[in-house]
């Protein structure tokens, strides 16, 4: 949109604002370069202190109202670019925005293996159990502190940390509301976890809990099929036979209003199967969220695009408001190209009412009517914006 200001002084900290937005993803700072800052913790727990990488969405800057889902990103320290990537790209259109959480590894084999196994070359091991009492004691506390979270949480965890998170989901059930355990170690302490999952699974409530299980083809070479895998009894097949036993073990027990995704990745190893992983699982996890496409748009566009946020919010557990950018994109849309302001109206009608603390919908809502040609209206709604600004 290209309307010139002319009869009203805009306050130059939403000027700031609006060019933080802009380009945030071109700006620097002495942490990480445009993807999150540091932050630290020390536990009681595990008598450490704890380094993590966090994420949030650029809405954060912009109205402090707003609350999100958090991602718990076990390996911080080796995924956070590349799974705050893919948050950054689907955040929106298929998934909420959220605040992502990176746990800096100090001594990940001892952390993330759920079970002591004397006989294993990974040693230190068996604190998993003291690590999710951590997560759950002292992480959880300190981030609904310091950061603006919803009430949902989501696991993220690979190899070893998917081992933790199977756990964790198996055991500890109430802690998350969705996991993405990719390419686990189930094969840990010879299957200890998998063979205690049977009677867990029977037992254990998993109603309104969502996963994606991804495996990666670990086979030995010459070997082509799972089938062949299955069959075999060498370790050189531990993972592949271990998390086939999982989902097995899950078809036929049907744990109820549980939702949950198998994937085999076949061209994709150990190393590379993260990144491609976590794109799928958390489109599956947020299946029910992208909102419809509109070709066109009519008078009912915008109830509409309200009433499917409904519904997001009724899955989530929390209200989910439609995007700031899809409610204002859609009056742009109306007023600049369609030229119907009506509608545009509308939508900026909405945009007010469902953000009525950040300085945005009043500045759109200036521009509309500095459009009509209406001076008076504009500066009072530019006025407005400037109240709002955050101080």
């Amino acid at each position: 949109m290209a309307f010139v200001i002319k009869y009203k002084n805009i306050n130059p900290i939403l000027i700031i604002l609006l060019l933080l937005v802009t380009f945030a993803s071109y700006s620097q700072t002495n942490n990480l370069v445009s993807i999150g800052t540091k932050d630290s913790i020390h536990s009681n727990i595990l008598n450490q202190n704890r380094q993590l990488l966090i994420y949030t969405p650029e809405s954060m800057l912009t109205d402090t109202s707003l609350r999100y889902p958090v991602v718990y990103l076990l390996d911080g320290e080796m995924y956070f670019h590349s799974f705050t990537g893919i948050v950054n790209q689907l955040q929106g259109s298929y998934i909420p925005e959220m605040i992502v959480i990176g746990v800096v590894n100090i001594e990940r084999n001892f952390d993330y293996t759920p079970t002591t196994d004397t006989t294993s070359g990974f040693k230190p091991n068996g604190g998993g159990e003291v690590f999710t009492n951590f997560l759950d004691k002292e992480l959880f506390p300190y981030i609904e502190k310091h950061y603006p979270v919803a009430p949902y949480r989501m696991l993220v965890g690979h190899s070893f940390g998917g081992l933790l998170s199977a756990n964790t989901l198996l055991k500890h059930t109430e802690l998350f509301n969705s996991y993405l355990i990719l390419d686990p170690g189930l094969w840990w302490d010879n299957m200890k976890l998998i063979k205690e999952s049977k009677a867990i699974l029977s037992l254990q409530k998993f109603e309104n809990k969502r996963m994606f299980l991804s495996m990666s083809n670990t086979m030995p070479a010459g070997m082509k099929e799972v089938k062949d895998a299955l069959n075999d009894t060498t370790p050189a097949t531990n993972g592949v036979r271990s998390i086939i036993k999982f989902t097995d073990i899950l078809e036929k027990s049907k744990p109820v209003n549980f939702s949950w995704k198998f994937k085999y990745y076949e061209n994709e190893n150990h190393t590379s199967i993260p990144l491609i992983s976590s794109y799928d699982g958390l489109k599956f996890i947020f299946d029910f969220y992208k909102r419809p496409s509109f070709a066109s748009v009519t008078d009912s566009t915008a109830s509409i695009l309200e009433n499917h946020f409904k519904k997001v919010s009724e899955k989530m557990g929390f209200i989910i408001l439609p995007p700031a950018n899809d409610i204002s994109g859609m009056a742009y849309r109306c007023m600049v190209l369609d030229k119907n302001f009506d509608r545009a109206f509308t939508f900026l009608q909405m945009y007010l009412r469902l953000y009525p603390s950040s300085p945005y919908p009043y500045y759109e809502m200036g521009r509309f009517y500095e459009a009509k040609g209406d001076l008076k209206k504009a500066n009072e709604y530019y006025d407005q914006a400037n109240l709002h600004v955050p101080k």
